[in-house]
């Protein structure tokens, strides 16, 4: 608080300008203004306000936080299959009192899963690993109109996804080994898939970004002719009896 904020005349009254800075968040935290005139003899006049609530300003900054209200500063890891957390955005004005919960448009990069619940107008987010077949990281932003400059206000937190590990897919290439298997040759990768169960199997292939780039109806030796597609890491999506049954990585070599 400026206790004085300098003395001037008022439609004829003496008035002293006071500024106030500190708005708690907490209803029950209130400001009384007191005045005291005073002479060598002591106290002559003591005067004081009713209690009021002091709200905070205009939104000037974001901070990305976790439900509790502890800051984010990153990087989080969230480790298969339980890792999760909620992010939340909460607003501050430009003398750090806390204004609460602020509505965004929430963005991500790198390979992060997509958000839910959708990603405007919400003041939080939920990101899992619960269906990481490769790990993952990006950073997920938040982002809002500035109340005092007309700008737009933003924080942003590093997100890291660490997916199952690789002796759990050699599991998973064990426990399906009778119904399917994988043979590679030069450009062509070929799926054999045990002759009963081809009616009712499909095989898809989507890149790191997720992105659906081959969809195959199963049958007893599918091929995946490759050439051409640029050398990484590619995810099989096998499904057996119309359900899902295993992500194979595949490595396609310069």
């Amino acid at each position: 608080m400026q206790r004085w904020g300098g003395v001037c005349f008022n439609n004829g009254l003496d008035t002293i300008s006071i500024t106030l800075y500190n708005a708690p968040m907490s209803l029950d935290s209130t400001h009384r203004i007191t005045l005291m005139l005073t002479n060598q003899s002591g106290t002559l006049l003591t005067v004081s306000t009713d209690p009021f609530h002091l709200f905070p300003g205009p939104l000037d900054s974001l901070s990305l936080q976790y439900s509790n209200g502890k800051p984010m500063p990153g990087p989080v890891t969230l480790v298969y299959p339980d890792g999760a957390v909620n992010i939340y955005a909460r607003g501050y004005d430009r003398w750090g009192n806390l204004i609460g919960l602020i509505r965004c448009i929430w963005t991500k990069t790198g390979t992060l899963p997509s958000f839910t619940p959708p990603t405007t107008n919400q003041v939080n987010v939920y990101i899992d690993a619960s269906n990481a077949i490769i790990d993952e990281a990006g950073w997920v932003k938040a982002s809002a109109p500035s109340g005092i400059s007309g700008a737009t206000v933003s924080d942003s937190v590093q997100i890291i996804i660490i997916a199952r590990k690789a002796n759990l897919i050699r599991s998973v290439h064990k426990n399906i080994m009778e119904k399917f298997s994988i043979k590679v040759y030069k450009n062509q990768i070929t799926f054999m898939i045990r002759p009963d169960l081809v009616n009712n199997s499909k095989i898809k292939i989507q890149n790191l970004s997720g992105k659906l780039i081959a969809d195959f109806q199963g049958s007893q030796n599918t091929i995946w002719n490759c050439k051409g597609f640029s050398a990484g890491l590619y995810i099989a999506r096998i499904y057996l009896n119309n359900d899902f049954t295993a992500s194979i990585p595949v490595v396609l070599n310069p």
